[in-house]
């Protein structure tokens, strides 16, 4: 009897969930974290470090667009590598920039890291490497970045709090998990299964049975005729704007108002430890969300799923303005129910491409939609810490973002159901033309 050979594409999918763990969860989740002590120790507005994030974003934006190009030039293996090297070199550069102008380089290599070695490449791999189940697979990876960030939580928080300047000694520690990690995947990271041919376009995926809700969909020169695509754009950037800037700041309005400090405004023993446990429960959480929205998706649709996404990003954001000092129950209550809003910057961006513009150029409209949120996360950051510079709270902000995403959720209604009978209609021009050949 012949025995069964171990099949690489498993040794894939750990490798992608590693890329994903650190790049993401080290390098990007955690960025939070660093806020309050670096501006405090450098005596910089929290308003313009926080433009070291718009660049990262920007950056990530227009490197999406290229994407595929990218790819098709340098492949997996050359990608990682120098995605690695650049989130490398923006971790040193975070723990050694004497100046805001330094940390601004820093940004600029971090959203060059991401955009060429995280979930996009991580996605394209493993759709090249299995043949079913890809999007079980693709949410297994993708949930890497909470369970990332939830682990390096435990250790750089405390180097972080532990000194006036220790964020520097929990950079230094991130850039060398992350080198020794990115070596290891360099080294048995493989382009394709044995077999696969490339036509010299990009990453190309295996046939397989498409999803039961799959349609073929509009070009991207029809769908750009159409109102309701602009309509998603706009709704995309606002919402990308609104979590990105909630999610910078969140821990840092923690503890402003919920943790007790002391004298010289150093967090407390116990509240370091409150954040780092409510934090490593907010990554859990996100691990967990990706998967739910997916089911979501499944059994009541883009527009039901969309509406509950949005009526838990009100909600949570609402909470975490209500927090008073010694709150620690109700911040503890936000870092967990916000996890099940944040797909909306992931996971639901991608199903509403797919639903409401179907298959032709979902790869075209992807990037667009991506580098419409990208850039909302590009300006959301900096102006809800410009809110914080004029008036020494996040609060007010809070309060408008919450009513923001109501407003969303009410316009991505509209859109939906636009999109929906659009879809019906194509489906059934497409079944009548269908039939008519049959006929002849």
């Amino acid at each position: 009897m012949n025995k069964k050979k171990f099949d690489y594409k498993w040794v894939i999918l750990v490798l992608c969930f590693l890329m994903v763990f650190c790049a993401l969860g080290f390098c990007s989740g955690s960025k939070s974290l660093y806020l309050n002590k670096i501006t405090r120790y450098l005596g910089i507005e929290r308003s313009l470090f926080s433009i070291n994030d718009s660049i990262r974003y920007v950056t990530t934006a227009i490197i999406s667009v290229f994407f595929g190009a990218i790819y098709g030039k340098l492949g997996a293996r050359k990608m990682i590598a120098l995605g690695f090297t650049c989130l490398v070199a923006s971790c040193l550069i975070y723990a050694f920039a004497p100046s805001i102008g330094v940390f601004y380089i820093g940004g600029f290599l971090l959203g060059a890291g991401l955009a060429v070695c995280s979930s996009s490449l991580a996605g394209y791999v493993v759709s090249r490497w299995f043949t079913t189940n890809v999007g079980t697979y693709s949410g297994i990876v993708l949930a890497a970045n909470g369970l990332g960030t939830a682990t390096i939580t435990q250790f750089i928080e405390p180097m972080i709090e532990g000194s006036a300047d220790g964020y520097k000694k929990a950079y230094l520690f991130t850039a060398i998990l992350i080198a020794v990690v990115g070596v290891i995947i360099v080294v048995f990271i493989r382009e394709k299964p044995k077999g696969a041919v490339d036509d010299g376009s990009g990453p190309k995926r295996h046939k397989r049975p498409k999803r039961s809700k799959a349609w073929v969909g509009l070009s991207l020169k029809e769908a750009v005729k159409k109102p309701y695509f602009y309509g998603m754009l706009v709704c995309m950037f606002l919402t990308g704007a609104a979590l990105q800037a909630i999610a910078g700041i969140a821990v840092p309005h923690i503890k402003d108002v919920v943790c007790a400090k002391d004298a010289v405004g150093n967090l407390l023993a116990f509240d370091t430890g409150f954040i780092r446990v409510a934090h490593s429960a907010h990554a859990i959480c996100l691990a967990s969300a990706k998967f739910v929205s997916g089911f979501s998706y499944d059994h009541l649709g883009i527009r039901r799923t969309a509406t509950i996404s949005y009526l838990i990003a009100a909600g949570s954001m609402f909470i975490l303005g209500l927090v008073q000092p010694g709150s620690y129950v109700l911040a503890f209550i936000y870092e967990v129910i916000v996890s099940f809003a944040m797909p909306l910057e992931t996971v639901i961006p991608l199903l509403m491409v797919s639903d409401l513009f179907g298959e032709k150029d979902y790869a075209k409209i992807l990037g667009i939609n991506s580098a419409v949120i990208y850039l909302g996360f590009a300006v959301g950051t900096p102006v809800i810490n410009l809110v914080f510079d004029k008036v020494g709270t996040y609060r007010p902000a809070l309060f408008v973002v919450s009513g923001l995403m109501a407003v969303i959720m009410i316009l991505t209604q509209f859109i939906c159901r636009t999109g929906e009978k659009v879809k019906r209609d194509v489906i059934a021009r497409e079944a009548g033309k269908e039939t008519a050949a049959a006929g002849t």
